[in-house]
C-alpha cells in the first residue's frame, strides 16, 4: 500500500489565507495609568492653548465685590480673595507652566548630556565636573532658584534659567553613569581599536543607547520644573 506524499501549499498561499488582524493595544490595557496621564496632559495642554478663547475674565482683574465666590456659571472655579477669576488664572497659568516645563526639560537635558559625556569619557574633566555638580546638588533647588530670582530681574527667561541650573546635575549624574558602563562594551572598544574618532563613537554607539533613560529623566525634570515654577 503506497502513501501519497503530502504537498504543502506555497508560503504565499498560506500567508494569503491568514486574515489581516489590526494590532491591538495590549500595552494600553496593561498600563492604564499611562493612558490616563497622557489624556490628562493633552487636556491640560488643550485648555492652556485655548486660554484666549475660553477665559471669560482677565486673570489680573481685581473685583473686591466678587471676593471668594463659589463656582458658578459666570465663574467656573469661583474667585479668590481678591475677586480674580480662578478658572482664567488656571488656564493662563497653565500656558506659563507648559513653557517653563518644556524649556527647562530641553535645556537641562542637552546641557546635562554634554557635561555627562565629558565626565564619562574625559578622565581629567570627571573630577572637575562632578565636584561642581555635587556643589549644586547640595543646595535645594527651590532655594537656588529663589536666590537667582532675587539677584536678577524677574522675567520668564530668568525663571527658566533659575530652574534649569538646579536640574542639570540630575541629568549629568545619569549620563555619566551610563557612559561609564557603555564605554566598557565590546563594540565601543572595537570602535576605538579601529581608530574611530570619539565624536563618531558617541553619536553612533553611546547616545542611541541613552535615549530611553533620557526620555524618562527629561519627563521628571519637566515635571519638577512645573512644580518649582508654581512654588515661585
Amino acid at each position: 500500500m503506497s502513501t501519497m506524499p503530502t504537498v504543502l501549499p506555497p508560503a504565499a498561499t498560506v500567508a494569503a489565507d491568514v486574515p489581516f488582524v489590526l494590532p491591538r493595544w495590549h500595552w494600553a490595557r496593561k498600563h492604564p495609568t499611562l493612558i490616563i496621564g497622557a489624556l490628562l496632559l493633552i487636556a491640560i495642554a488643550a485648555l492652556s492653548i485655548a486660554a484666549p478663547g475660553i477665559a471669560n475674565f482677565d486673570p489680573q482683574d481685581i473685583d473686591p465685590l466678587a471676593r471668594m465666590q463659589p463656582p458658578s456659571v459666570e465663574h467656573y472655579f469661583g474667585t479668590d480673595a481678591l475677586g480674580r477669576d480662578v478658572f482664567s488664572r488656571a488656564v493662563w497659568g497653565g500656558r506659563v507652566s507648559m513653557i517653563v516645563g518644556l524649556w527647562v526639560g530641553v535645556l537641562a537635558t542637552v546641557l546635562g548630556v554634554l557635561l555627562g559625556l565629558l565626565a564619562g569619557f574625559v578622565p581629567w574633566a570627571d573630577t572637575v565636573v562632578m565636584r561642581i555638580m555635587d556643589g549644586l546638588m547640595a543646595i535645594p533647588g527651590i532655594l537656588l532658584a529663589i536666590a537667582l530670582m532675587a539677584v536678577t530681574r524677574a522675567s520668564l527667561t530668568t525663571v527658566i534659567v533659575a530652574i534649569t541650573i538646579p536640574e542639570i546635575p540630575r541629568v549629568v549624574r545619569l549620563v555619566r553613569s551610563l557612559s561609564l558602563t557603555l564605554r566598557e562594551q565590546l563594540y565601543v572598544e572595537a570602535a576605538h581599536a579601529v581608530g574611530t574618532r570619539l565624536p563618531v563613537i558617541l553619536a553612533r554607539h553611546v547616545l542611541p543607547n541613552m535615549v530611553a533613560p533620557l526620555i524618562v529623566q527629561a519627563t521628571f525634570v519637566a515635571a519638577a520644573a512645573v512644580l518649582t515654577e508654581a512654588a515661585l
